[in-house]
C-alpha cells in the first residue's frame, strides 16, 4: 500500500529461530526476552535460526485520534474533517485487497505534517496477542478466528461463523470511531463488555442494538455531558441539536447489524460526511417501519407469537362485535324513518283538525332528524315556526329587541348577561356582563349602534352594540330597572321600574335629566312618542302622559274611567 495516510511497511521476514541459543543466557531467561529480527546485535549476540516473523514500519510519532480531538478541543466540524483522510485510507486498503480488522483509535494515530494535523492509519492485518484489557487490546483466540478489539468488532467478526469477513466489517469499525469521535463514548460501553464473558460479548455485539449518538448524550449524567462538550468547543445543548438529524443516521448506517446496509465502501461513508458538512442531503436515512418491525419479531419471536394469537382473537371478536353493531344501527335507523313517517302522517290529521300547536310539537319533535324531507320544511312553512332558536342563556330569558336592521337581536336573562344575536343564523355575538342581577329590560337605539338594559341591581347600563364595551352606568333607582327605551333622536334614555319614580337620562353623558314621580308604582312599561316630544307611562292602574322637556302631567286615565267608557 502507498497511501499518505498509512503508515509504511519498509521490511518482512522472519528471525533464524525461535528460541535464541546462548552460551550466556539460559534458556528460559532467552525465551523472556523475546525474539529479535534478522541482523539485530552484534558479537557475542545469542545465535538464531528460522523461526518467528516480523514486519519492520514507519515509527509515527503522534497520540491516537480521540485523545488529540479532545487534547486540541476540536469541534465536531474539525473532527469530521479530520476523520476523512481515515476514510480514504480505508478505501485504499480495500482497493488493494486488504482488510484491517482492527480499527480503533490506538491504531489510528495523529501526526503534524506541514503545520498540519494528519492521522496515519497503523498495524494494518496484525493480530496482537496480549495479556492487557479485553477490551484495551486486541483478542486473538486459539482458534483464530475472533481478531478484533471487542468494543469496534463487527457483528460478522464476533460470530465467528462461515461468513466470511470483508471490508464492509471495517464500515462498522469505522462507524464506532466516528461514534467516539462525536459522543466521547463507544456503542457499547467499554466497562461492560469488560466484565462480560466470552459468550456475552459475542451475543452484546451480534444482537443488541445501540442508542443513536444524540440518544446516548441524553443518557449521561450533567458532568460527563458537560466535559464531552467541553472538549468539543460547544454547549451541551447544541451538541445535542447538531448530532440529532444526519450525524446520527451516518453512524447508524454504519452500524447494521446486516452488513447488506451498511455503506458498501469506506468511500460512500466519506461522501456522505462531505454532504453534511456542505448542508446537502445525505443518503443515509432512517430505516423504514417495515424494517424497524421485523427486527424487533425477530428478536421477540415468542412474544410475538403468543401476541398475534391474542391480536387475531381479538380480530374475530371485533368483527363479530361490528356486525353486531351495524345491524342494530340498520334497525335503529329503521324504527326512526318508521316514526318520522307516523308523525308527518299525524302532523297532516293536526293540519286538516286545524290544530297548529300539534302541528308544531310534531315538527318540534322531528327537527333532529337526518334524512327529514321536503314534507318537513312544508310544514314548518305552513306552521310559521321559527326558523332560529337562540340558545344560550342559563336562565329565564326575560326581554328581547330586535336591531333598527333587524339583523340582530339582544335579550335579557335571569343568568345575569345580556346577550346579542346574528338574526338570520342564530350566531352568538357578543355577551354583556356588567350587571350583578337578572337583565330586565333591553333596547336598542335607533341607529343601532347602543343598547340599554336594565337590572334588578337597580341599575341601567349603555354599550357599545358593536364591541360589547360598557359605556354608561345609570345609578338612581331605589328599586329595579323593569323597563327601558330610547328617544327617536336617540339622546336620550327612559327608564322605570318598581319604584315611583321614571327617570330620564343624557344618552351621551349619563347626568340625570328628569325625574317623573308618579305617586305610585310604575314604570314597567313605558315609551317617547314618535316625535320624542311626550312620554306615556304606568303607575298603578293608570296610564300617565308626560311632557318629554318637564315633569308636567298631560294626561291619565284611570281603570274606573276605562270600564265606564266601555259602558
Amino acid at each position: 500500500m502507498d497511501h499518505p495516510n498509512i503508515a509504511n511497511v519498509f521490511d518482512a521476514g522472519a528471525t533464524e529461530s525461535l528460541h535464541p541459543v546462548s552460551d550466556h543466557l539460559p534458556a528460559a531467561t532467552a525465551a523472556q526476552t523475546g525474539p529479535l529480527p534478522s541482523g539485530v546485535g552484534g558479537e557475542g549476540a545469542p545465535r538464531l535460526s528460522a523461526g518467528r516473523p516480523y514486519f519492520v514500519m514507519e515509527l509515527v510519532r503522534g497520540v491516537p485520534i480521540t485523545e488529540y480531538c479532545d487534547k486540541n478541543h476540536l469541534n465536531s466540524r474539525r473532527r469530521l474533517e479530520l476523520f476523512l483522510p481515515v476514510c480514504q485510507a480505508i478505501q485504499h486498503a480495500r482497493q488493494k485487497g486488504i482488510i484491517h480488522r482492527d480499527l480503533k483509535p490506538s491504531n489510528v494515530l495523529v501526526t503534524v505534517r506541514d503545520g498540519r494535523p494528519a492521522p496515519m492509519v497503523i498495524d494494518f492485518g496484525i493480530a496482537k496477542a496480549t495479556h492487557q484489557k479485553l477490551t484495551e487490546k486486541t483478542l486473538f483466540t486459539n482458534l483464530g478466528q475472533m481478531i478484533g478489539t471487542p468494543v469496534y468488532m463487527s457483528p460478522e467478526q464476533a460470530e465467528m461463523s462461515k461468513l466470511d469477513v470483508d471490508t464492509r466489517s471495517d464500515i462498522y469499525s469505522l462507524g464506532v470511531l466516528l461514534y467516539d469521535l462525536l459522543t466521547g463514548t463507544t456503542p457499547f460501553p467499554e466497562k461492560r463488555l469488560r466484565i462480560a464473558g466470552f459468550a456475552e460479548i459475542q451475543r452484546i455485539i451480534a444482537e443488541e442494538e445501540p442508542e443513536r449518538p444524540s440518544t446516548r448524550l441524553t443518557t449521561m449524567d450533567n458532568e460527563q455531558r458537560t466535559t464531552i462538550a467541553r472538549n468539543r468547543s460547544m454547549g451541551v445543548s447544541a451538541l445535542g441539536r447538531l448530532l440529532r438529524g444526519d450525524l446520527d443516521w451516518i453512524a447508524m448506517k454504519c452500524l447494521e447489524k446486516d452488513r447488506t446496509r451498511r455503506y458498501e465502501t469506506a468511500n460512500g461513508l466519506e461522501m456522505d460526511i462531505h454532504r453534511h458538512l456542505n448542508n446537502e442531503p445525505i443518503f443515509a436515512r432512517p430505516p423504514s417501519a417495515v424494517y424497524r418491525f421485523r427486527k424487533m419479531v425477530r428478536r421477540n419471536k415468542v412474544a410475538f407469537a403468543g401476541a398475534a394469537a391474542v391480536r387475531a382473537a381479538l380480530l374475530i371478536g371485533a368483527v363479530g362485535m361490528t356486525g353486531l353493531y351495524f345491524r342494530s344501527e340498520r334497525l335503529r335507523k329503521e324504527a326512526q324513518r318508521n316514526l318520522y313517517v307516523a308523525n308527518m302522517n299525524l302532523a297532516q290529521q293536526a293540519w286538516e283538525q286545524n290544530n297548529v300547536g300539534r302541528l308544531r310539537q310534531l315538527l318540534q319533535e322531528t327537527a333532529t332528524y337526518p334524512n327529514r324531507g321536503f314534507e318537513w320544511h312544508c310544514w314548518q312553512r305552513q306552521a310559521h315556526l321559527a326558523l332560529k332558536t337562540l340558545r344560550g342563556h342559563l336562565g329565564v330569558v326575560t326581554a328581547v329587541a330586535f336591531s333598527p336592521d333587524s339583523q340582530r337581536v339582544v335579550t335579557g336573562s335571569w343568568d345575569t348577561p345580556a346577550k346579542v344575536w346574528e338574526a338570520n343564523s342564530g350566531r352568538e355575538m357578543l355577551t354583556l356582563k356588567g350587571h350583578s342581577s337578572n337583565v330586565q329590560a333591553v333596547a336598542f337605539s335607533p341607529d343601532g349602534k347602543k343598547i340599554v338594559t336594565g337590572s334588578y341591581d337597580k341599575m341601567a347600563k349603555l354599550w357599545d352594540a358593536t364591541s360589547g364595551r360598557e359605556l354608561l352606568t345609570l345609578k338612581g333607582h331605589s328599586g329595579w330597572v323593569r323597563s327601558v327605551a330610547f328617544s327617536p333622536d336617540g339622546q336620550r334614555i327612559l327608564t322605570g321600574g318598581s319604584s315611583t319614580v321614571i327617570k330620564v337620562w343624557d344618552a351621551k353623558g349619563g347626568h340625570e335629566l328628569l325625574n317623573l314621580n308618579g305617586q305610585g308604582e310604575g314604570g314597567w312599561y313605558l315609551a317617547f312618542s314618535p316625535d320624542g316630544r311626550r312620554i306615556v307611562t304606568n303607575c298603578d292602574n293608570a296610564a300617565v302622559v308626560w311632557t318629554a322637556a318637564s315633569t308636567e302631567q298631560v294626561a291619565a286615565w284611570q281603570k274606573e274611567e276605562q270600564a265606564a267608557a266601555q259602558r
